[in-house]
């Protein structure tokens, strides 16, 4: 931002270059203040903005224009949780209206699956994977992305296979039953199943796709707890609701439902 001009000069800017009517310039920084709710800031200097103010008044200069193209970098990297999760929002919502392509750099996997409808992962220049938030978020196919984006990974070899399931013996000799697979998977082929550490839960009433566990490490997230297991020597992460722990010991009994595994050879 323009530290010598006020919110709405600043906004006004490029509007200007291309609209020499005061009128409409001022219609039109009007318009898209109230959308993103900093009409009330038009007078203010922009040095007495806090970061989520100073992050609405950019985008709000960037879309005044009308562009074909719009470029974020990093766009919430400053702001505080509460503040991500509103400009995201707010974002989504402005940018499907207008209909305006939206390329945005983020290292924050939250603000790709919120604001991607197609979503490209780089590492050193090298692209690795590129899908639908679906595709990449839960069936990721590089080892490097799927580390990347805590998705866990067990190795097992095809026991059956069925119309609409796979049945597939994993390391420690039990057998798991899987409804996502690609291609057309034969007994005895290799498989490594993907599931997410959100589809991991205690053990409950289903009776097959289990494992035992040693803790290893515990960190809180608001009202979820994430687990750092060790499964005969897979490591595995699990989220669980506080509400769905009772108790911690050494040792934990896990399951995930075969609707949230996908296979791949």
């Amino acid at each position: 931002l323009f530290p010598h001009l006020n919110v709405f000069e600043n906004i006004a800017f490029g509007l200007k270059k291309l609209e020499k009517n005061p009128f409409r310039v001022k219609k039109e920084v009007l318009k898209i203040a109230k959308e993103l709710k900093i009409d009330r800031l038009l007078k203010r200097s922009v040095k007495n903005l806090s970061g989520g103010e100073k992050q609405r008044v950019a985008l709000a200069r960037a879309l005044a224009v009308r562009p074909k193209l719009l470029l974020l970098d990093e766009p919430f990297s400053a702001l505080d949780p509460q503040n991500k999760g509103l400009l995201r929002t707010l974002i989504r919502k402005l940018v499907k209206e207008k209909g305006v392509t939206t390329l945005c750099v983020t290292h924050d996997v939250t603000d790709a699956q919120n604001l991607g409808e197609q979503i490209i992962v780089l590492a050193k220049g090298e692209l690795l994977e590129k899908g639908t938030p679906q595709e990449v978020f839960f069936k990721p196919k590089n080892p490097f992305v799927a580390r990347f984006l805590e998705v866990n990974t067990l190795e097992g070899r095809v026991l059956r296979v069925f119309k609409n399931h796979l049945e597939v013996e994993v390391a420690n000799g039990q057998t798991w039953e899987v409804s996502s697979f690609e291609g057309d998977p034969k007994e005895g082929d290799k498989v490594l199943l993907l599931f997410r550490p959100e589809f991991v839960k205690p053990c409950g009433n289903f009776p097959k796709n289990r494992l035992r566990c040693k803790v290893k490490g515990v960190t809180y997230e608001g009202f979820f707890v994430k687990l750092f297991l060790n499964c005969g020597g897979r490591e595995i992460k699990a989220v669980f609701p506080l509400r769905e722990l009772k108790g911690l010991d050494k040792e934990i009994c896990i399951e995930v439902e075969k609707e949230f595994i996908h296979a791949r050879r």
